[in-house]
């Protein structure tokens, strides 16, 4: 049976479908989890202004895919080297995704939560879960990272031992 180039085992595909395969995992499940997270803090957050909450899935799916796109790419870096500056870049980039959509939902919602009236508590509990959902936003990417370096360094099938980490990208 003729060899696949760049191909390490029978098992294990290409180290860039790899590459591939461990960012996407990665930013799917710290994506999902952040905006889990998010989705029950924005909940808390209008039942804490006094109102009745009126989330769709279609609104949970949109922002389970904002939280998963803005680290892909930074994740998918994290597997593929450990030079920091693309990373940084990238995920600063994801980050300003998050935020931008962040303070426009952010400040419907505090509008919303003025408007129908919200004592000294309510607006400090506010302020709080406003501050979760910016710890969500900025965390997002860091868990993404971790993820990603996990997986990038596991066997392909857990197992053997732990691979190598590559060497051939490390700073000089």
């Amino acid at each position: 049976m003729p060899r696949v180039p760049g191909a390490t085992d029978d098992l294990m595909p290409t180290s860039f479908v790899r590459v591939l395969v461990v960012g996407s995992t990665a930013a799917l499940i710290s994506g999902v989890f952040c905006a889990g997270l998010g989705r029950v803090l924005m909940r808390l957050f209008v039942v804490a202004g006094g109102r009745l909450p009126t989330f769709s899935i279609v609104g949970s799916l949109l922002l389970i895919a904002i939280f998963v796109i803005s680290v892909l790419p930074g994740a998918v870096a994290s597997a593929a080297t450990v030079q920091p500056t693309p990373l940084v870049v990238l995920y600063a980039l994801g980050v300003v995704i998050v935020v931008y959509t962040g303070v426009a939902i952010g400040v419907e919602e505090w509008t919303a939560a003025i408007n129908h009236g919200v004592s000294n508590a309510q607006a400090a509990l506010l302020v709080l879960l406003t501050l979760g959902i910016a710890v969500l936003a900025l965390g997002n990417p860091v868990l993404a990272h971790r993820i990603a370096l996990r997986l990038s360094t596991r066997s392909p099938i857990g197992t053997g031992p732990p691979a190598e980490r590559r060497t051939d990208t490390e700073p000089t």
